[in-house]
């Protein structure tokens, strides 16, 4: 299995992109599989269907999945992130139509709206978790930032799988620069 655990608009779609050209069967934010449990809590429930599950849901739950999957932080410039940020969560976007998309945004980087000090917080807290989370197994993470150019060289000996030669590895986010 495999996780992209990466924050939004860190260069999921395009992480996404590249598994299914590899052939993976992929859920890009698998938000159906999100949920209040029974304490008022978000949880998340993986129905295996899926080769690999990416995006916020599955970088707020890393820690609760399969220990021996392969995980994929995906990371960007700061300051780009920031402004993709920025015109993707605007005010009141998800408040009002969907309450567990709005507490997961809360959960995750403090603030359902955009906000730039505690975006920018929380992706430094969330870079530094993961890291420390898989100190002592780093077989298991790849660190790629795929707005910088990390792509086919980096993920395929990772997952072990051969490096396509006749296809350029995806970049489908283009908010700014990615």
């Amino acid at each position: 299995m495999i996780y992209g655990i990466g924050l939004s608009k860190t260069g999921t779609v395009s992480l996404s992109g590249a598994l299914k050209i590899l052939g993976y069967k992929t859920l890009h934010f698998p938000q159906d599989m999100i949920d209040f449990n029974t304490r008022n809590e978000i949880s998340i429930n993986l129905d295996g269907t899926y080769d690999a599950y990416l995006d916020l849901p599955i970088a707020h739950f890393y820690k609760q999945l399969d220990p021996n999957g392969k995980f994929i932080l995906t990371v960007r410039d700061m300051d780009d992130w920031l402004k993709s940020c920025k015109k993707f969560f605007y005010p009141g976007r998800f408040i009002g139509d969907d309450p567990i998309l709005a507490r997961l945004q809360e959960d995750v980087y403090g603030s359902a709206d955009f906000d730039e000090e505690k975006y920018r917080a929380a992706y430094i807290k969330h870079e530094k978790e993961v890291t420390n989370h898989f100190k002592g197994n780093m077989n298991n993470l790849l660190v790629m930032n795929i707005c910088e150019g990390d792509g086919w060289e980096k993920l395929c000996p990772f997952i072990e799988q051969p490096i396509p030669t006749r296809m350029k590895f995806p970049h489908l986010n283009k908010l700014p620069k990615c």
